[in-house]
């Protein structure tokens, strides 16, 4: 079968981590796979052909309204993406019947650019919903967030939703549309050592930014460090020095007196190793999609406190249904993130680490996810052409 996917960055993103994964997956099933994203500096182009794939690149961008500038910007920033998002569809269309595709995979929710040239051509269109939109990183789909609830049920498309949690957000259908989650890594990761030793820090890892919610653990982080002043907390991931939000957290950090114990590290390439290493993986998010890197964490042995809602909730479900113990600690507020704080350091954590990795390892392989997606595909043919 011949695959195209629509990807909208070319970062280091989980979408774009998990998205190289089932190349490597589907591809190992014998599918060529191809895919579009926006340009060629980012890390995905190296990831996508190491696992197989063949790349190109064009206008592809989300679909969503401009979030900032004021309002004469927007409007001009708008009629710019609409030009793009234009070129972006022929572009799509012209691979399609160069390549002779036979079904397009559009990698996240919040971006329309193949459902109307599949739809020309007959062919089946898979939208892979890995986001609450509204809820979870705050953007209003092009035209109206209705327009992609109609969309996302038209004839023709076929969705994958990264959690039920996702999957019941947008009422999919329970006889078209299917639950895969992410392939987080392979199985032959999941057979290497990780080391054993753990030290004195706290980690979280991801973009510094509002939606993430880094800024929920520095009170209890600061109320923390009186009992146990050696300890640090680390942040790893990308941020901009001149960012407001930024800028924000640096001055809380600074009037709770902790600019000692906090860390900003940038972005790693060693978050493996961070994990092994600390005592816990703080997951604050209101509204994590997935949670990446809460199946991560797991595998690499690290215990993860995580806010109890959408996927982190989701995940911690999982593994309370299939074990009968609770595989992380959940929090809602300040007070409860102080208790898991403590709880990661004064209790024996091992049987919770050792029923996460298990858990995790059964679920969340590249290859499992890649051969349910592969199921998928050949049940959307079957139901396309047979419609």
């Amino acid at each position: 079968m011949n695959i195209l996917f629509l990807a909208h960055t070319s970062l280091r993103e989980g979408s774009s981590i998990a998205l190289a994964n089932l190349v490597k997956g589907l591809t190992a099933l014998g599918h060529q796979v191809y895919v579009i994203t926006n340009n060629d500096k980012g890390p995905l182009s190296g990831m996508v052909e190491s696992a197989g794939g063949s790349m190109f690149y064009g206008p592809v961008s989300l679909t969503v309204f401009p979030r900032t500038g004021r309002f004469l910007g927007k409007i001009m920033r708008l009629f710019r993406n609409l030009c793009r998002w234009r070129k972006a569809k022929r572009l799509v269309g012209r691979i399609i019947d160069q390549y002779h595709i036979d079904l397009v995979h559009s990698n996240v929710g919040p971006m329309n650019l193949a459902l109307s040239e599949c739809q020309k051509r007959g062919i089946p269109h898979v939208w892979h919903l890995r986001e609450y939109q509204d809820l979870d990183i705050g953007i209003v789909f092009f035209p109206y967030k209705g327009k992609f609830r109609k969309l996302i049920h038209q004839q023709g498309n076929y969705n994958i939703a990264i959690t039920e949690g996702v999957f019941n957000h947008f009422s999919l259908r329970p006889d078209v549309d299917k639950v895969i989650y992410d392939g987080v890594f392979s199985e032959a990761k999941t057979k290497e050592s990780y080391v054993q030793e753990k030290e004195d820090y706290f980690l979280f890892v991801g973009r510094v930014q509002e939606a993430k919610c880094p800024h929920f653990m520095l009170k209890p982080f600061a109320e923390f460090l009186k009992k146990y002043p050696t300890y640090r907390l680390i942040i790893a991931g990308p941020y901009l020095a001149t960012d407001k939000y930024y800028r924000a957290l640096k001055k809380t950090i600074t009037a709770s007196h902790i600019e000692k114990s906090v860390v900003f590290l940038g972005n790693r390439n060693d978050v493996y190793e961070l994990m092994q290493k600390a005592k816990a993986l703080i997951v604050p998010s209101r509204f994590e999609g997935f949670g990446f890197i809460t199946a991560e964490a797991m595998m690499n042995n690290c215990l993860v406190i995580g806010r109890d809602t959408a996927g982190t909730k989701e995940q911690f479900d999982i593994g309370l249904r299939m074990t009968g113990q609770e595989i992380g600690i959940r929090f809602n507020d300040e007070k409860e993130l102080l208790q898991g704080l403590f709880t990661a350091v004064e209790t024996d954590t091992s049987l919770m680490l050792q029923f996460a990795r298990e858990v995790v390892v059964s679920k969340y392989t590249l290859e499992k996810s890649a051969a349910e997606t592969d199921v998928f595909y050949r049940q959307c043919m079957a139901n396309h052409y047979k419609a």
